[in-house]
């Protein structure tokens, strides 16, 4: 799981195998290593921070003021995909493909998906034309990519308890089905926008209160979510 540039101990694969049909405890033990405090030198942290701006320059550039078409804007999206892999991720999501599906936003009404078939990959709306709240093209197709990020991680490494037969999992399966945007998740991407802020020098909105509530509006099943539990632990 570690990289050659991994700046914080993960969560070891032999730990979140252990945890697998939790995918709480898959998040708690993924967001104690993101908490942790950074080892690496200052200098090191500022490198990587600058790396990761010029980056997100670049990449905006090339969209709002260059219009570059979707194909070619792909080799400058896997090169920020790998940046916040190595930094958001351990490095754990580096074989994830992923790539640009035209129209996600105008006929499914999302600015990326996850795919949890027979092989995982994360397609993008290279458009995002009604984009996220506040956001510009440029920073809501990142955003969305690093909030996909973090479904294909629990993915990846915890149960999906829809399908899952273990009777733990039947037990857990109305907290995490849905949009997928339940507990779990929340805990995960609560400590990436953490993460985040301090070590790409960003602030990341991953719309995590919108998607769980999203989530509540299509089900019917009161057991999905506690919303008034998560509203306080989560969004107070």
């Amino acid at each position: 799981m570690a990289t050659l540039e991994a700046h914080r101990k993960p969560p070891s694969k032999q730990l979140l195998f252990a945890k697998k049909h939790s995918p709480e405890a898959v998040a708690k033990a993924t967001a104690l290593a993101l908490v942790k405090r950074d080892p690496i030198s200052i200098v090191k942290r500022i490198f990587r921070r600058q790396k990761f701006r010029k980056w997100m320059t670049d990449w905006t550039n090339a969209i709002e003021r260059d219009r570059l078409r979707p194909e070619d804007l792909l080799p400058a999206l896997h090169i920020g995909w790998r940046l916040i892999c190595t930094i958001l991720f351990f490095g754990a999501l580096q074989d994830v493909p992923v790539s640009f599906k035209a129209h996600l936003n105008r006929d499914y009404n999302a600015f990326g998906w996850t795919s949890y078939g027979n092989r995982m990959f994360i397609e993008l709306d290279p458009k995002a034309e009604r984009r996220r709240e506040g956001m510009g093209v440029a920073e809501t197709i990142v955003y969305t990519l690093i909030h996909e990020g973090c479904h294909a991680f629990l993915v990846n490494f915890s149960c999906y308890c829809e399908f899952c037969g273990f009777e733990a999992c039947r037990d857990r399966k109305p907290f995490e089905i849905g949009g997928g945007h339940g507990i779990a998740w929340q805990i995960l991407t609560m400590a990436v926008e953490d993460s985040a802020g301090r070590c790409l020098g960003v602030k990341v909105d991953l719309q995590r209160r919108k998607d769980a509530v999203n989530d509540l509006r299509v089900r019917d099943d009161a057991l999905y979510l506690n919303f008034e539990w998560v509203r306080r632990k989560f969004f107070a």
